[in-house]
């Protein structure tokens, strides 16, 4: 049960990280399409072998593209510091 809840919330996080970036029609800062299709690739990895190393890499891949996203304009600095204490208080240990 654990397992499930943390996979869906790190699916909830993700969806709600790369989608907090506004189009800006001026710079392609915020065309977070590659890294969205990473982070589905990394999440999908976890989901079909729950080991540590994968949830690292999906872990360490969240913190990356929460740095990208931040630089999107329009949302708060505070939204963006708990997606990352989030990350870093994300417990990977029990994917032995």
């Amino acid at each position: 049960m654990r397992k499930s809840t943390t996979i869906l919330f790190m699916l909830l996080l993700g969806i709600m990280t790369f989608v907090s970036c506004k189009k800006d029609e001026k710079s392609n800062e915020c065309d977070l399409t590659a890294e969205t299709e990473m982070y589905q690739k990394k999440l999908n990895a976890f989901i079909e072998n729950s080991t540590v190393a994968n949830c690292n890499a999906l872990r360490q891949y969240g913190l990356e593209v929460t740095k990208k996203a931040e630089k999107c304009t329009g949302h708060s600095k505070d939204a963006f510091l708990k997606v990352y204490e989030i990350y870093e208080e994300m417990d990977c240990s029990p994917f032995k």
